[in-house]
Formats: structure tokens, C-alpha cells, sequence
């Protein structure tokens, strides 16, 4: 009897998936956005003065804050964040 193999990992679901940004406030020199679609991203707060290749801020899970590269479009930066 053959083995059977493991399914394989699509590497491009992510970048297919519908995500979406809700910007919440401007404070504090951030923009705080609730984040949608993402597979465990769910906040980001981008600062006012980010540069292509700056790191934000962004929330998955109970409670785990990591940092995200900025790509000059908050979307496709997200994209490209993986847990």
C-alpha cells in the first residue's frame, strides 16, 4: 500500500484573501486601523512618518504584538506578514 502524501500548502492563498483596513484614529501620531480578512492580523498602527522599509506595529491573537515591513501600502505589507 502507497503512502499517502500531504496536501500541499498553497503559498499563494494569503495574497488571495479579501483584506481590508479601518482606520479607527489619527492620534498620538499613528494611524490605528482595525484590520479584516487577514488570517491573524487584526489591528496595525502605522506612524504618520513611516518609510518604505520601517516597521510597523501590528496585533494577531489574544495578545501578541509583532513588528510588520512597510512596503509602501498597507495591504500588500500585510501580505506579506506572516505568524
Amino acid at each position: 500500500m502507497k503512502a499517502a502524501t500531504p496536501p500541499r500548502v498553497d503559498q499563494t492563498g494569503q495574497s488571495q484573501q479579501k483584506i481590508s483596513a479601518q482606520l479607527v484614529t489619527e492620534e498620538h501620531g499613528y494611524k490605528d486601523f482595525d484590520i479584516a480578512g487577514h488570517p491573524c492580523v487584526h489591528r496595525a498602527c502605522v506612524p504618520h512618518d513611516i518609510q518604505k522599509g520601517d516597521y510597523f506595529n501590528v496585533y494577531h491573537g489574544e495578545s501578541s504584538k509583532s513588528g510588520c515591513r512597510w512596503d509602501g501600502d498597507l495591504i500588500r505589507s500585510l501580505r506579506k506578514f506572516a505568524d
